[in-house]
């Protein structure tokens, strides 16, 4: 991707969609996770693999997504990471290239 042909992507998530993603984050939580409080907190890759897949975008642009979300490489993601996740896919869905990197903005508004 070339910075120039980018359209601008707002600096933040809204208090609105953050709570609807938080929402699919919660009720997927620890699935398929056997063990300590903190693997409780997390969404494991296959399930996010799922629920993202329903956006129906590419799996090369969904594989870029989780780069861009997975900071700790551990195979699930945790609030944060879903909620900028699911906040990248609906950018996309609504037209917007997927960014080279989340600004700190973004990230400090989940």
């Amino acid at each position: 991707h070339s910075e120039g042909s980018r359209r601008r992507w707002r600096d933040a998530v809204s208090v609105r969609e953050r709570r609807r993603y938080e929402a699919v984050w919660a009720s997927n939580r620890g699935l398929f996770l056997e063990g300590s409080a903190a693997e409780a907190e997390m969404v494991v890759n296959v399930v996010v693999r799922d629920i993202w897949g329903r956006s129906r975008l590419p799996a090369d642009e969904l594989s870029e997504v989780w780069e861009l979300v997975d900071r700790r490489g551990e195979g699930a993601l945790d609030r944060q990471e879903f909620v900028v996740g699911m906040w990248l896919i609906d950018q996309r869905l609504r037209g917007r290239k997927i960014p080279a990197r989340v600004g700190e903005s973004v990230w400090d508004s989940v």
